[in-house]
């Protein structure tokens, strides 16, 4: 969150003339702390669905540093400057949110579909409020490490955290990321000695943002626009620039997953056509961006997967009135839906996808005639897509049939009329 400083000793709050911070009683020479990582969930209806399935990857390392320090003016008028220096190697480490994870100079978050989770609709604006998914990034701070037995002086020691995750990755996860999101935060240590004088403790850290040319050169005072600058991870609280079309506010950048939902639906018309019926289908979705087996669900809440290669096909059947829905696919799917007649009636299919018609292909496999979409994009963003299938059989009059067959007895008793004329001819003469 922004505007908030994190702080292990009261001293902290003298330091950097702050007065609520979370304090500890004893000296330590070894913290840990937490930041979070969020990931704004939207779908096109504000349904539940699953988080997507991406692995984001991190680094720490010491920051290089020109000219930063920390300006404090005390009760008296008097200004202190502490200088801010490059971060020792190793001293500070993080970790993933694997059970098996260790402290290393790098670490993963893993997000998967464990449950199905609230999301904002499509088209509303992100606040610190919207539906978002998160997990922790470990960070572990290490002051005997930047001691080194008396090699290094007490004071403010500048660690770079990146975000490290390939822009393959976060496509292959169907992940938006803003141009404006930084990769990079910085992490400031404060260290001093023990009573003994023989190590350092932590009393404080702060977790900051630069988006400057030289954000190695960043420096704080003690100033309300100053602690403006200290945040909590990568979260939505933290991740805000100015909107520069309403001065005053602010924009979320954070990392967006966009979902869509489809229902496919089967009707059947005219006095002949069989309402209780259940035509096959072939649903097949298709979606050549998003590899990373995106979970979703249908209207019978069972969980479903797109394969690796971002497909998935599913044969079901549908009565008159009856329908089936997928709940959840990622932006950039589609889907061929395939009808089979497998009655001895012909039928005339039509279908339509959000009241607007689509051409149907016609096969036959055998006696059974089937009837086919073009890949169809699934991307409405103001509530769901529909596609309707209607099968139409008439019936057939009485009146038609006789009249059919009329001609038929017609011609066929003038022939025995003229046959009989013949034959009559015949003996006459």
């Amino acid at each position: 969150m922004k505007k908030k400083f994190f702080s292990l000793l009261s001293a902290a709050a003298v330091i950097l003339s702050l007065t609520a911070l979370p304090c500890y009683a004893d000296e330590t020479s070894v913290t840990e702390f937490m930041i979070e990582k969020d990931i704004v969930l939207f779908n096109a209806e504000g349904c539940q669905i699953y988080e997507p399935n991406i692995t984001y990857t991190y680094t720490v390392a010491p920051a290089a540093v020109e000219n930063a320090s920390v300006t404090v003016r005390n009760d008296d008028d008097s200004v202190q400057v502490i200088g801010i220096r490059s971060g020792i190697a190793n001293a500070v480490r993080i970790k993933g949110n694997a059970p098996e994870a260790e402290w290393d100079s790098t670490a993963v978050l893993t997000f998967g579909a464990d449950s199905l989770t609230d999301t904002s609709q499509e088209n509303t604006v992100i606040t610190i409020n919207s539906a978002h998914v998160d997990e922790n990034l470990n960070i572990q701070l290490n002051a005997s490490a930047i001691y080194q037995n008396g090699l290094n002086p007490p004071g403010i020691y500048r660690y770079q955290l990146t975000d490290t995750t390939s822009e393959e990755t976060l496509t292959s996860a169907g992940i938006r990321r803003n141009p404006e999101y930084q990769e990079i935060l910085y992490l400031d240590v404060y260290t001093k000695y023990n009573t003994e004088k023989d190590n350092f403790i932590i009393y404080g850290y702060v977790l900051f943002q630069d988006d400057s040319a030289n954000a190695s050169s960043h420096s704080f005072e003690n100033t309300t626009e100053s602690e403006a600058d200290k945040i909590t991870g990568y979260d939505v609280e933290s991740e805000q620039i100015p909107d520069p079309s309403d001065p005053g506010t602010f924009v979320i950048i954070s990392d967006q997953y966009h979902t869509h939902n489809i229902e496919i639906r089967k009707k059947t018309a005219g006095d002949l056509a069989d309402v209780s019926h259940p035509f096959p289908f072939t649903l097949a979705l298709t979606n050549e961006i998003i590899q990373s087996q995106a979970d979703f669900y249908d209207s019978q809440n069972t969980q479903k997967q797109l394969s690796a290669d971002g497909t998935y096909t599913e044969d079901t059947a549908l009565r008159n009135g009856e329908s089936i829905i997928f709940f959840g696919l990622p932006e950039h799917t589609s889907i061929r839906v395939t009808e089979i007649n497998d009655t001895a009636d012909q039928y005339t299919v039509s279908a339509s996808m959000n009241d607007e018609p689509i051409t149907l292909s016609s096969a036959m496999t055998g006696d059974q005639q089937s009837f086919s979409t073009e890949q169809q994009s699934i991307q409405k963003s103001d509530g769901r897509d529909s596609i309707l299938f209607i099968n139409t059989l008439h019936d057939i009059s009485v009146t038609g049939v006789f009249f059919t067959v009329m001609p038929f007895v017609c011609i066929t008793i003038a022939g025995m009329f003229l046959l009989i004329i013949c034959l009559r001819n015949k003996k006459s003469v």
